[in-house]
């Protein structure tokens, strides 16, 4: 963790004005095994809702696809003024592919798994919020991009939102990064809310009916007096301790 990034984070957190706005595109996708990512898109939903009030826009996608993550973001850019602030949020698996344009740090790209299995990889997932760079982005993803579960987490309590790529190159190797590194992309601006460091899972808990992440930040932010910054600690201390470090959320700021 980056404390010194975190401490700047209140720069891009900017203080809503009587007419600003912010857009929250809240996504998820049940993909296989997974179960409960609709309750976690609904939670953040109504943390936002009792946190902005009138000031907040929603815009949701229940078991996302491309075309319409396309649309929707289309609707938004619409909407925009100056001032206004974004919030990206996506509740499902992540995976990995073989890096073809040789544009990472190691052999994989990363990639958000959307319905039926619909893979937008990193380098294309940070062209369509292009439009947003402009204002105050905030993307959250509560899903992971690194290896299985540690034989120290229950199993039958928690999920891992890791998908591999069924395919000979790729069949059981997983990546070393976090998903900060869904947005390693050289235009990229705003702040990366991920729910999982390098070498991590993120969990769904069957205990929680959602995101271990998810619940405690929404948890956080829905009760008004923490900001995103606030809550992301928040979250982040709370998630390390009920699974024993195996998951710790990161932020970065691009």
């Amino acid at each position: 963790m980056n404390y010194l990034r975190v401490a700047f984070l209140g720069l891009f957190l900017l203080p809503l004005t009587a007419f600003a706005q912010v857009h929250l595109l809240a996504m998820n996708a049940d993909t296989e095994g997974l179960q409960y990512t609709g309750n976690d898109r609904k939670k953040i939903v109504k943390a936002f809702q009792q946190h902005y009030g009138k000031q907040l826009k929603v815009y949701e996608i229940s078991n996302v696809s491309v075309h319409k993550f396309q649309q929707r973001i289309s609707k938004i850019k619409k909407k925009l003024h100056r001032g206004d602030q974004v919030v990206v949020y996506f509740s499902g698996h992540g995976s990995t592919v073989l890096d073809r344009n040789k544009d990472e740090d190691d052999p994989w790209d990363e990639m958000v798994v959307f319905a039926k299995k619909e893979r937008l990889v990193d380098d294309n997932f940070a062209d369509y919020l292009m439009p947003f760079f402009k204002y105050h982005l905030t993307v959250i993803l509560d899903s992971c991009n690194s290896g299985g579960m540690s034989k120290a987490i229950d199993q039958k309590r928690f999920i891992a939102k890791f998908l591999p790529t069924n395919t000979p190159s790729n069949a059981g190797i997983f990546a070393k990064q976090d998903m900060t590194a869904m947005l390693d992309h050289a235009q990229f601006k705003g702040v990366l809310i991920a729910a999982a460091k390098a070498n991590q899972s993120a969990f769904e808990d069957r205990e929680k009916q959602g995101g271990v992440f998810t619940h405690y930040f929404a948890q956080a932010f829905s009760s008004g007096k923490n900001n995103l910054q606030q809550s992301f600690i928040i979250a982040r201390d709370f998630v390390a301790k009920e699974t024993e470090d195996e998951q710790i959320p990161v932020i970065e700021i691009r």
